[in-house]
């Protein structure tokens, strides 16, 4: 999006994107014990 300049595309290195994959897979695990403690059930 050129006329919009609050977004910015990255590009992650291998070591990167392999790093930032380990971190976003914790995150999810944590997204999804919160959701199972409130009640919501997976989509």
């Amino acid at each position: 999006m050129k006329e919009d300049e609050r977004n910015k595309l990255i590009r992650f290195t291998p070591k990167g994107k392999e790093y930032a994959d380990v971190i976003i897979s914790k995150l999810r695990k944590v997204e999804l014990f919160v959701s199972e403690k409130w009640g919501f059930t997976r989509l």
